[in-house]
């Protein structure tokens, strides 16, 4: 809408200002509204991933109707085809080699922590606050 408004005014303006050229190119950008934005943002992101992964993992949908929704639930525009060519073009890595809180540097995959399985820690959001709900976690 905004980048709408501003070709308006620019093809207004070069009726009566020859300074002002028709092509002019209008970039818009803009800041997040608000931080609790971004939280709701990534919680509903990190939810529809993983609901999406299980359903991409069944070969009911492929990787770029996998991926226009994590972008769609994190509020982002992005060109799909570009970042799967991208994606495609990058250099794998095996999934023992990623460092993740479930398989730390120099730990097998799998391997169980003192005390029982690894495992995520879970820290819920304050999708009103934006605020970690944990008051430890602040």
């Amino acid at each position: 809408m905004l980048n709408d408004l501003a070709w308006i005014v620019v093809k207004r303006r070069a009726m009566v200002d020859r300074k002002i050229s028709k092509r002019a190119e209008i970039r818009l950008k803009g800041s997040d509204i608000s931080a609790r934005d971004n939280a709701g943002l990534a919680v509903a992101a990190s939810t529809i991933i993983n609901a999406f992964s299980i359903i991409r993992d069944r070969g009911l949908i492929d990787d770029a109707e996998l991926m226009r929704m994590a972008y769609r639930f994190a509020g982002e525009v992005v060109d799909i085809e570009d970042l799967l060519k991208r994606g495609q073009a990058a250099p794998k890595v095996a999934p023992q080699d990623l460092e993740t809180p479930l398989n730390p540097p120099n730990q097998e995959v799998g391997a169980e922590k003192e005390g029982g399985g690894a495992s995520l820690p879970k820290v819920e959001i304050d999708t009103g606050t934006g605020e970690p709900k944990d008051p430890g976690l602040r």
